[in-house]
């Protein structure tokens, strides 16, 4: 009987813990109940707060992306009238560089014509110098010295240079061959 009454007081002691631990849980739970309705106002403000946040912050990229957009299509406009400026810049410089370009070819073809004057007015001046003092040195009773040979050459070289003629060239193979002919003799 002992153990019987032991039994049912053990069996008694846990129903009633069962109970009260049912009842500690049920008065919890009351307890959030509560809570959750002091906090419903607090969470509910909470996202009212996140929500505007979010609009905020949906709005300040909404703008940003807008000025974003702004700035781009105001620095490729100034871009292409840079471009614009420069491309101008450098076919105006062109038309300079053209411009100067015809006016020395054409100052260039004009002095080439004044040098080309002077040049065959100086063949022409050297022609007869050259040939009268060659005439001289092929006479034949002249011996013709070192000194005379040696500006006879002078002036065989220059009226090459200035373009003269085949004819300069027999009257200078003529004297070669005469003063050569008195260095053997002499």
């Amino acid at each position: 009987m002992n153990f019987l009454l032991g039994a049912i007081a053990l069996g008694l002691g846990a129903l009633a813990k069962h109970y009260y631990s049912l009842i500690k849980t049920g008065r919890a739970t009351n307890k959030e109940k509560a809570k959750q309705k002091d906090q419903e106002p607090i969470y509910t403000e909470i996202k009212k707060l996140n929500d505007e946040l979010k609009n905020d912050i949906e709005q300040s990229n909404l703008a940003f992306q807008q000025n974003l957009q702004a700035c781009h299509a105001a620095l490729k406009e100034e871009m292409l009238a840079q471009n614009s400026y420069q491309d101008q810049k450098m076919t105006d410089s062109h038309e300079q560089i053209i411009n100067q370009i015809n006016k020395l070819s054409a100052e260039l073809a004009q002095n080439n014509a004044y040098t080309e004057a002077v040049r065959e007015g100086t063949l022409a001046l050297w022609r007869k110098t050259y040939f009268a003092d060659a005439r001289l040195l092929l006479e034949p009773d002249h011996v013709i010295t070192h000194e005379e040979y040696a500006k006879i050459s002078k002036e065989h070289d220059t009226y090459n240079k200035l373009g003269g003629n085949h004819e300069g060239d027999e009257y200078f193979k003529s004297i070669t061959i005469k003063y050569q002919a008195g260095l053997k003799n002499g």
